[in-house]
């Protein structure tokens, strides 16, 4: 889900070099030759607003929230409950369920946001610009089931103690074709499916180290039976921040998460090629933010 400016470099020197060669010298002219260059190499957009309920596959993203919780993005509220012994220190947490399109069926969009549901008069593109322009942005129902210390307490702390779970809800939630709890008891059953896996468990071995990415990969595509994942890191320090996956979702079953998929949204992923070891932060503060990011480099592997 990231848009860089830098995507737009490329159209924008072939549109200069076009000026230079056909000797054009006003501005008038380079608008035109640049909007071309540049949306014919745009990435695929979101939709916004379009009925619900109407994709084929999920993004499900697992966060590490060490690494989510450095300088200067720390939230004090959030870093107030988290601790060394914390089981999101040294767990993967919860970051979303996300519908996802074949931009091939969606006029080149490549997932849906702030969906319509007809039935209630619902418009969650309210919601992006103002998150209580209605009460159906806001998950109420949900935070009252799943706000508990053995829910988000533990492994969604950017759910009980941050914005994300309104976000998420109003943002993908309202394009399911579910109610907001049932939204949320997929995210939990999903973190199940991954929290407990081989993936998950070399991360946590590896705490306050790092680990081979080709290794990491290989231990997620056993959970994934095979299929690719995506790592998102710091690009320069190469702590992982995030393990994005894909699922395919079931009509059968109201558009339920069901077998994974090759993750193909971004080519390469959103961690740098040159990243071939990450780091797994360990959290050392005890209910406060950090006053400094990490170290540049992740440490070498435990026991080189």
């Amino acid at each position: 889900r990231l848009r860089t400016f830098s995507s737009a470099l490329g159209p924008f020197f072939l549109a200069c070099a076009m000026i230079k060669k056909r000797g054009l010298r006003s501005l008038k002219a380079l608008l035109p030759l640049f909007s071309i260059a540049y949306f014919s190499s745009a990435q695929p957009a979101p939709a916004d607003g379009p009925k619900a309920g109407d994709y084929e596959s999920y993004v499900f993203a697992l966060e590490w929230q060490p690494q989510w919780s450095q300088p200067p993005s720390c939230d004090e509220k959030l870093a107030n409950h988290l601790s060394p012994d914390s089981y999101a220190a040294t767990h993967f947490s919860v970051h979303g369920l996300w519908p996802n399109y074949d931009s091939g069926l969606h006029n080149g969009s490549s997932w849906p946001q702030y969906c319509t549901r007809p039935v209630g008069g619902q418009v969650f593109t309210d919601c992006e610009s103002d998150p209580t322009a209605h009460p159906y942005c806001t998950p109420s129902g949900a935070a009252t089931l799943f706000n508990t210390s053995s829910g988000w307490q533990r492994y969604g702390l950017e759910y009980a103690w941050s914005d994300l779970a309104r976000h998420e809800w109003a943002k993908h939630g309202s394009c399911t074709p579910w109610t907001q709890e049932r939204y949320f008891e997929h995210i939990q059953d999903m973190h199940g499916r991954l929290a407990n896996g081989s993936g998950a468990a070399l991360a946590a071995a590896n705490v306050g180290g790092s680990v081979a990415r080709e290794d990491l990969a290989a231990a997620f595509q056993k959970d994934t039976d095979g299929k690719k994942v995506a790592f998102n890191c710091d690009p320069v320090s190469c702590f992982l921040s995030e393990v994005w996956t894909a699922w395919a979702a079931d009509p059968a079953k109201k558009l339920a998460p069901a077998a994974p998929i090759d993750y193909k949204d971004i080519k390469g992923g959103p961690c740098p090629a040159t990243c071939t070891q990450l780091g797994i932060l360990a959290w050392s503060y005890d209910g406060v933010c950090p006053e400094q990011p990490p170290t540049p480099r992740p440490p070498p592997p435990r026991g080189d």
